[in-house]
């Protein structure tokens, strides 16, 4: 397929990262479309005060670009607030997480390649 229309995008709203909080999942393309190479290219959306747990990424790396809202980015022991336009990244063998810090959803898009 060469276009994946809006409203053809397979939604899933769960946890994630071991975390508790709801949060929307929009998957651009389907895991298996990624030809191996990752497992997932996303928009995520996260409501007011709700997060992404901390988790590891082992032989992977997970980029978020955030397009909506203020979050609070943290990576092992370091934290950055983020906001639209940003790029965050975790490498493999490293855990990260992402608090939603603002008054409006926390949008952004997420990807997941292979090491």
């Amino acid at each position: 397929m060469a276009v994946y229309r809006l409203e053809e995008q397979q939604v899933e709203e769960r946890a994630a990262g071991g975390g508790d909080t709801i949060i929307t999942f929009r998957h651009h393309v389907p895991a298996e479309k990624l030809n191996g190479k990752g497992r997932l290219f996303a928009h995520l959306s996260v409501p007011v005060g709700g997060s992404v747990g901390m988790h590891q990424h082992v032989e992977e790396s997970e980029y978020y670009v955030i397009t909506a809202g203020r979050g609070r980015y943290l990576m092992d022991d370091q934290s950055w607030e983020v906001g639209p336009g940003d790029v965050t990244e975790v490498a493999p063998g490293h855990s990260h997480s992402i608090l939603n810090i603002g008054d409006e959803p926390l949008e952004f898009e997420a990807l997941i390649v292979f090491a």
